[in-house]
């Protein structure tokens, strides 16, 4: 038979309350706690905090939530998982390194990046989400937003069906 695997979520969205993952943490006997807190307009918002500041971009939650939960994952155990890295995960990595090395804790933090598509963008020239031309641009030619207007392009944007 397989071991059970425990998995919690201690946030379901970028305001969510602190105390719920802590108290999962403490009493849920988790392998894996789950802070989702990433959603359209929230990477929206990180992408314009990036523009603002290339060394943002990531959830301005994001040391403050996590410094409560590095003793408590660090002697249990469990292992983290969130998306609060935004619209910059490698800084949202050095942010969340920070309080366990105040802390004087030993973790290991690891960071997923990849689906950053911005810089290939063309847009005077409409594409679909896996970049190929459109087939027929007549059949649909959206306005091309600027640059300026699309801070953020996830690979997951929906394209219109017809």
């Amino acid at each position: 038979m397989l071991a059970a695997t425990r998995i919690g979520c201690g946030a379901g969205f970028a305001g969510d309350r602190f105390a719920p993952a802590s108290d999962l943490l403490d009493r849920g006997e988790l392998d894996y706690l789950v802070l989702e807190c990433l959603a359209e307009r929230t990477i929206a918002a990180g992408a314009l905090r990036r523009l603002a500041d290339p060394r943002g971009g990531y959830d301005p939650l994001l040391e403050r939530r996590l410094t409560p939960l590095h003793p408590t994952v660090a002697t249990h155990g469990t292992r983290l998982v969130t998306n609060l890295g935004a619209a910059n995960p490698a800084a949202a990595g050095e942010v969340a390194a920070r309080p366990a090395r105040r802390l004087g804790l030993e973790l290991t933090i690891a960071v997923v990046t990849g689906d950053e598509v911005t810089a290939p963008m063309d847009p005077g020239r409409p594409a679909q989400g896996d970049g190929r031309p459109w087939p027929n641009k007549a059949v649909w030619s959206p306005p091309m937003p600027t640059w300026e207007r699309t801070p953020s392009a996830p690979r997951w944007t929906p394209v219109p069906t017809w």
